[in-house]
């Protein structure tokens, strides 16, 4: 109604003015030019009956509570929705939706939805179970270049019992020996968290010339930890002892608080962490005399 009103009046102030005077207002000569108009454009707004239903205190309570439930729900659904699974997506919009639905009928005073809320409470508490479990992996990557043989270079990271020479956030390092740990081998570390103090179990699972990788289980939250190493020759063609060393670091959190923490302000944390681990381990090779 109103973009056709826009385009007969003549005046371009009443083209514009329409769409921001109050419900009901017309251009003059759209109204000599149209004696029949909806309810809506004759009647306006300014004398009807407020909209006040009425319903009992217990309802309102009830409607209160689940309306901030549903709140809360779809704070984790719209946070959690891109690495949720298309099923989970169109069920959980399902829920949310009709939640809404019959908070707003009950508060209208009316009972269409009553039954339903045997289903819809339970799928709601599924919903919230499947969100509040739901992982997410942060992947990291750094890299610097050392004056060092990549052989050497690796048998010096992948000897946990020296992490704490170069690693900011290890305090403790529980280890057998400050030799390289191979493939089978355990072994235990206390690192310094934003959070606090984590209690990490680490077991190497790959060693080879190039590389070493290691999986940790965090006793204290739960995460699960993947820490791999690469190195690899900068340039024989340059010089052969330049190395390349590749750090990469996978963790998935275990629920959607740490997953919501960690997107707010740990991850940045652990990104510098990591820049300052590698510097770290630059200055430390640099003071091992040469073989």
């Amino acid at each position: 109604m109103l973009a056709k009103d826009s385009l007969t009046t003549r005046l371009w102030r009443d083209k514009i003015a329409l769409w921001f005077k109050p419900t009901g207002w017309r251009p003059q000569d759209c109204k000599k030019k149209s004696a029949t108009a909806s309810e809506l454009q004759k009647t306006g707004c300014k004398a009807r009956e407020k909209y006040d239903p009425q319903t009992t205190k217990i309802i309102t309570f009830y409607s209160g509570i689940s309306f901030l439930c549903i709140v809360l729900l779809a704070i984790m659904f719209i946070f959690l929705a891109p690495s949720l699974s298309a099923i989970k997506l169109v069920v959980g919009t399902i829920i949310i939706v009709f939640s809404l639905v019959a908070i707003n009928d009950f508060l209208e005073g009316k009972k269409r939805f009553f039954w339903l809320e045997l289903v819809r409470l339970p799928a709601m508490f599924w919903l919230a179970n499947v969100l509040w479990f739901s992982t997410s992996s942060t992947h990291i990557i750094d890299t610097i270049v050392i004056d060092k043989p990549p052989a050497e270079v690796l048998a010096y990271a992948s000897s946990p019992g020296l992490w704490s020479q170069w690693h900011p956030q290890s305090s403790t390092i529980v280890a057998s020996s400050q030799h390289p740990f191979i493939k089978g081998e355990t072994f235990y570390e206390q690192i310094e968290t934003p959070l606090g103090q984590n209690h990490l179990r680490w077991q190497v699972v790959q060693n080879t010339s190039d590389s070493w990788l290691a999986q940790a289980q965090n006793i204290t939250n739960g995460a699960k930890i993947k820490l791999q190493y690469r190195v690899h020759l900068l340039d024989s063609r340059i010089a052969v002892d330049k190395t390349v060393f590749e750090r990469t670091l996978d963790y998935t959190l275990p629920n959607v608080a740490l997953v919501a923490i960690n997107a707010l302000y740990f991850k940045s944390k652990v990104e510098q962490k990591s820049e300052d681990a590698l510097q770290r381990l630059q200055t430390a090779m640099m003071k091992i005399p040469a073989t």
